[in-house]
């Protein structure tokens, strides 16, 4: 795990959840990168996101989403209630959708979430 990785999930599970409360059994943090387009800036991906938003309050099982953009890819961090509404979300279809339209593969980490916390500055 990168540390670019690691401080997305952090983050993730920062802004998940209720104060300190033990997760659903199931929860699960996917960590997506996409290698960035050549030209395409952060501002437009900025864009791109505010238009995607409503897109994503419709995914079965999705808790949180934070779009997220790095040195050379964007993403996100997701929280999901489990394991099945991430892989139903994250299918072949879905892959094959990211290539054609981003020229290349995402990157996709699942991770169990037995813990999700709100820090301070949540409160």
């Amino acid at each position: 795990m990168t540390l670019r990785t690691l401080a997305i999930l952090t983050a993730a599970l920062a802004i998940a959840g209720p104060t300190f409360a033990q997760s659903a059994a199931d929860d699960v943090v996917v960590v997506v990168n996409v290698p960035t387009p050549p030209g395409v800036t952060a501002e437009r991906l900025r864009t791109e996101f505010e238009a995607a938003a409503p897109r994503y309050r419709q995914i079965q099982g999705l808790k949180t989403k934070s779009f997220t953009i790095g040195e050379g890819s964007f993403g996100g961090a997701y929280l999901f209630e489990d394991r099945a509404s991430a892989e139903a979300w994250f299918s072949d279809a879905w892959r094959q959708r990211v290539v054609q339209t981003y020229g290349a593969p995402a990157r996709v980490d699942i991770y169990e979430a037995p813990l999700t916390m709100d820090g301070p500055a949540a409160e």
